[in-house]
């Protein structure tokens, strides 16, 4: 991409210039890592200039400031994906923010105090009654099978993996973290286990191909249902539409979308 070149004296906004002023004040804390932010013919260092780990990223359109402060760290990606800045070490640039959480605790802070008024009616509207619930997980996890093959392990497990190594990939991490709780469960083939949330079926099978227990799941999504197996549900699995009596229950993915039953 052309470097842009523009000014932030006087044509930018004055809101922008803020921004900008207070990102790059936030940036100045960083303690562990090297980041260089180029913009336009100008460039700026922030971190340890010694460190081994170091990251360049471009700003492309001033807007971005303004955009990063009010957004946070979820306008940051949709910024990065509408091309208002771009990094060729985007690893490395993700890396040095996860190493400086609290600089990064900053910026969620200031996006609170700013958009927080906007948000909570946003969220008002979405609030997590018994009807809303269902369109809630529909938004946010039935956005087709083949979007989550790009990124999920081949048992498609969304929550998080467990790796006791570097060597470890996706598939052997997951793996390690099913069978991680299902020994925190004490599992036995007597056991009858209820999993509040199916996805696509990976845990489940699991608990019953090795444990030996009998295993109820429950799921909303239509997309994740669909995406199952030929040969689900596997032996000593079933699906169900709500919750029943068993002796141990797990729920290993988010529990953001469950409401209020009352």
């Amino acid at each position: 991409m052309t470097d842009p070149v523009f000014a932030l004296e006087p044509d930018v906004p004055r809101n922008v210039r803020l921004a900008r002023w207070l990102l790059f004040r936030l940036l100045s804390g960083l303690r562990e890592g090297s980041l260089t932010v180029r913009e336009g013919a100008q460039t700026f260092h922030f971190g340890d200039p010694a460190a081994a780990l170091r990251a360049e990223a471009r700003v492309c359109t001033p807007e971005v400031y303004w955009r990063l402060l009010t957004g946070g760290s979820l306008a940051a990606a949709e910024a990065w994906m509408d091309g208002d800045w771009e990094s060729h070490q985007l690893t490395a640039l993700l890396q040095i923010l996860a190493r400086n959480g609290e600089v990064l605790g900053r910026l969620e802070r200031g996006f609170r105090l700013l958009g927080k008024p906007v948000a909570r009616l946003r969220h008002w509207t979405r609030r997590n009654t018994r009807a809303q619930a269902r369109e809630n997980i529909a938004a946010h996890y039935d956005l087709g099978n083949e979007f989550y093959a790009h990124f999920l392990d081949d048992d498609l497990l969304y929550s998080s993996a467990l790796f006791t190594d570097d060597q470890q990939d996706l598939t052997q991490a997951q793996r390690a973290k099913m069978a991680r709780l299902c020994d925190q469960l004490a599992l036995n083939p007597g056991d009858h286990l209820l999993e509040i949330g199916t996805g696509w079926g990976a845990l489940a099978e699991y608990a019953a191909r090795h444990y030996g227990c009998r295993v109820t799941t429950t799921t909303l999504s239509r997309s994740s249902t669909a995406g199952l197996p030929s040969a689900w549900p596997a032996p000593g699995c079933r699906i169900a539409s709500r919750c029943c009596s068993a002796t141990t229950a797990i729920c290993a993915a988010i529990t953001t979308n469950w409401c209020r039953w009352r």
